[in-house]
């Protein structure tokens, strides 16, 4: 039997040197040229990190996907955005705002809106992503995903009540010189659209036995498959990457690993393509801007409308050119310390953000829904873990503490800017909203978490923590017209020239909207699970936990209003089984969730929406995953996950006190994804691959921003029914360790939605398409 990254002849080995390994030699994913292993076929077993220390995958008390990086490739999955294709449970959304963000969806949880912290946390070896910002881009030298479902509340305190996704980059190796290089090209169906990516990693010992270096980039480009009604391109990309670091391991009991990473998004933006066009704002200010006076419909609404008329998927209807850059990187010190039954843990990073996005958001001829946002983030945090076993190896403990400090700087996705773009002044002209404001959060975290084994079968999981968030926020919203006149951004539609002010809006907090805070929002997290092994191939369990989410200001309201923390509480019931001498597993678990006080964007106004909370739901799923190895070269995969959230309570206020319970949740109810791989190895010793992977979704609601009508009977907001495919085929040329490739993605050029937005007040719904087919080669040399 085989076991990724442990032998299971290892089981003397101490629980702390194991998380010496675990964060410092990171499990190796098999390389895509690697033959299979020697025995009889069953399916590899994999070692995790989910609860902070390596464990075996099928027996702990937790719904978790493991995704090796042969895995990735082989799927054709080249983004963050793709793992869905492997992942039960989780599902992703395109924001409508800007290209290089990417939202994570797990048991109907997500984040309200791109500017806050997702309930879905993102960790990059054990290094917590505030933002999610630049995830979108390409996944290259890794060494897994883990992808956990439910809240994880007690080891990944920091706003996780709906899941995580863990990514494990490879670590430096201090006894190889080897690397490899990865070449990607090709065209998207629509408008030929080139396509490439380029990555590759080398790995360098400076110091026999003691110091390693590993150097790895990557450069995402494509053409751009979009365009608007001049021909520009958009859904482009020009993504340079770049990720270090140096291993030194003095003794067998200290490793230090110092990491540091650069990374450039460039774009034109997103395809918003009109789907509907009603009497409204959007109309009147077509009008006005034909010279046709403020009267809702007429010209302006025709006009509007022939913009449904275009037939190119890919093609919407903006005038004005579109732009996403994104700046990111940062740098982390992790230091394992084996103390004999014991280890020490610390991770300290810092990380930083810029961004700049200009968007046509309506995609119309007119410049009705246009924003211009540039911020700056800084993030620092530092958590330390200190772990061992007790009472005769019985006791499996980790306590530890977290702290991070977060401050961004700049501007938030649209609040209220249909008011300002589209009012006039008879002095200066057209006026154009700038959104400024200065957030700072503080988060603190202690925790403690257990496993007791009673028995060799029978085992107590419980963990506890508490964690508190304290949050300050500064608007600083301003309106600068054609003329370079700025005045004050808080009153109603008509009224902007009634509150000029002479202040420096680069330092000053907006009249009427002070500065916010300082507001803690605590809560005690926890874990509490049964596990029960009949037989080694056999896990059974039970668990509950509690995860929350902490509160914050609106980014761009027009008063200064919050919205409070959520919480989720789980329990589930899971089976992890292997059978036919292990060539079958089949893992289930069923679940529910008590989901309170949800954060939710929802319109408060003409053209304005703002973030509330929407009461409580419930959501009940499960979730299967099956993998079949009939014997060494052919592997089959079948996942299924059911979900089905209702609302308790939901009203809106706007434009009256309205009962929105029945609103669907934003997700697909259920999910299909099949995915299988044959290798056929040659006498030569070459050997061909040939996979496919099919990904099928349920109908699903466009829901971000809640409705002026019934969702139900919407036409625009929903997305039917629909699967795509991808397939690859490979040849491995064992004399050169290399490996070619033809990669189709979407081969059957499926025509989907991945986002949309109803904005009914102004007149306009729009939505983003999916990515087409996807045709190209691929090369990859190792050495």
């Amino acid at each position: 039997m085989k076991i990724i990254g442990l032998s299971v002849e290892s089981k003397s080995v101490s629980l702390s040197a194991l998380a010496l390994a675990a964060f410092t030699f990171a499990p190796q994913a098999a390389r895509a040229d690697e033959a299979p292993a020697a025995g009889p076929a069953q399916v590899e077993e994999v070692v995790v990190q989910a609860r902070r220390t390596s464990e075996k995958l099928q027996d702990i008390p937790i719904a978790v996907t493991a995704i090796t990086q042969q895995q990735l490739t082989r799927s054709g999955i080249l983004t963050s955005q793709d793992l869905p294709l492997l992942t039960p449970g989780l599902q992703t959304a395109a924001s409508p705002f800007d290209s290089t963000n990417i939202q994570f969806k797990i048991r109907g949880q997500s984040t309200a809106s791109g500017a806050l912290e997702s309930s879905v946390g993102v960790y990059v070896d054990g290094v917590y992503r505030q933002r999610t910002f630049g995830l979108g881009g390409a996944l290259f030298d890794l060494d897994h995903v883990e992808v956990l479902k439910g809240p994880q509340g007690t080891l990944y305190g920091k706003n996780t009540s709906g899941g995580a996704v863990s990514i494990y980059t490879k670590k430096p190796v201090l006894d190889e010189t080897s690397g490899y290089f990865d070449i990607l090209a090709g065209a998207y169906s629509p408008h030929n659209a080139t396509a490439a990516r380029v990555s590759g990693a080398v790995n360098v010992p400076l110091v026999d036995g003691k110091l390693a270096a590993r150097l790895s980039a990557a450069y995402d480009y494509s053409a751009g498959y979009g365009r608007d009604a001049l021909g520009r391109t958009l859904m482009d990309k020009h993504n340079p990457f770049v990720r270090g670091q140096l291993l030194y391991q003095p003794s067998s009991d200290l490793s230090v690993l110092l990491a540091g990473d650069y990374g450039q998004f460039k774009s034109n933006g997103l395809i918003n393509k009109i789907v509907e066009a009603t009497p409204g704002l959007a109309s009147t200010a077509a009008n006005l801007e034909l010279g046709n006076g403020p009267v809702p419909g007429g010209a302006g609404l025709a006009l509007l409308q022939r913009d449904l008329g275009i037939s190119d998927y890919y093609t919407d209807s903006a005038y004005r050119p579109s732009y996403d850059e994104l700046t990111t990187g940062g740098v982390s010190l992790t230091l394992n310390k084996d103390l004999g039954a014991s280890y020490l843990r610390s991770i300290t990073a810092y990380r930083y953000l810029k961004r700049k996005a200009g968007n046509d958001l309506d995609g119309t001829p007119f410049p009705l829904l246009e924003t211009s946002t540039a911020e700056k983030d800084s993030f620092f945090s530092q958590e330390l873990n200190f772990g061992g076993k007790a009472f005769d190896d019985k006791l499996d403990y980790l306590v530890g503490g977290f702290y991070s400090w977060f401050q961004d700087d700049g501007g938030a996705p649209p609040g209220n800017a249909i008011l300002q773009i589209f009012g006039f002044s008879p002095v200066h002209g057209r006026p154009r909203t700038v959104y400024r404001h200065l957030a700072t959060t503080d988060s603190y975290g202690v925790f403690a978490h257990a496993v007791y084994n009673f028995t060799d079968q029978f085992n107590i999981t419980a963990g506890l923590r508490y964690s508190q968030d304290k949050r300050e926020y500064i608007n600083r919203d301003y309106t600068l017209f054609t003329d370079g006149f700025k005045t004050c951004n808080f009153a109603a539609f008509g009224a902007v020239l009634a509150n000029d002010c002479a202040i420096d809006f680069a330092t000053a907090t907006k009249p009427g909207f002070t500065a916010q805070g300082p507001v803690n929002d605590d809560a005690v997290s926890y874990e509490f699970a049964l596990t029960y092994l009949p037989t080694p191939d056999l896990t059974l369990y039970a668990t509950t936990r509690r995860g929350f989410r902490s509160g914050d200001w609106n980014p761009s309201g027009t008063t200064p209003n919050r919205f409070a923390p959520e919480s989720a509480t789980d329990y589930e019931l899971g089976v992890k089984w292997r059978l036919f001498e292990r060539k079958l597993m089949v893992n289930v678990a069923a679940y529910y969730t008590d989901y309170k006080d949800i954060q939710k964007t929802q319109v408060t106004g003409p053209g304005v929406t703002e973030i509330k909370n929407a009461a409580g739901a419930k959501v009940k799923g499960a979730e299967f995953e099956i993998r079949y190895q009939p014997d060494r070269n052919v592997s089959l995969g079948l996942n299924y996950t059911y979900t089905d959230a209702a609302y308790k309570k939901f009203e809106d206020t706007f434009p009256v006190v309205t009962d929105y319970s029945a609103e669907p949740f934003d997700l697909s109810k259920d999910v299909v994804t099949l995915d299988g791989s044959w290798t056929i190895p040659l006498a030569s010793g070459d050997a061909i691959h040939l996979n496919a992977n099919y990904a099928w979704y349920s109908r699903r609601y466009f829901t971000s921003v809640s409705h002026l009508k019934t969702i139900t009977s919407d036409p625009s907001l929903v997305q039917p029914a629909y699967g795509t495919l991808n397939l690859r085929f490979s040849y491995d040329i064992h004399a050169w360790d290399a490996e070619v490739a033809f990669v189709g993605r979407n081969v059957t050029d499926e025509a989907y939605w991945v986002s949309g937005t109803q904005l009914r007040s102004v007149g306009l719904v729009f939505l983003t398409p999916g990515e087409p087919r996807f045709l190209g080669v691929q090369f990859v040399k190792h050495f």
